[in-house]
């Protein structure tokens, strides 16, 4: 799964369980994995 897969659907997941304004964007990267910066954006 490439990262953008796998951020959008760790996203929706947390987003689910916690709600949008409980969830950060850095939270969601280190659920992905990543450690690349510059693969988020």
């Amino acid at each position: 799964m490439e990262n953008q897969e796998k951020i959008l659907q760790i996203g929706l997941n947390l987003f689910s369980e916690r709600g949008y304004d409980a969830v950060g964007i850095q939270e969601i990267v280190d659920a992905a994995g990543i450690t690349d910066r510059k693969s988020v954006g």
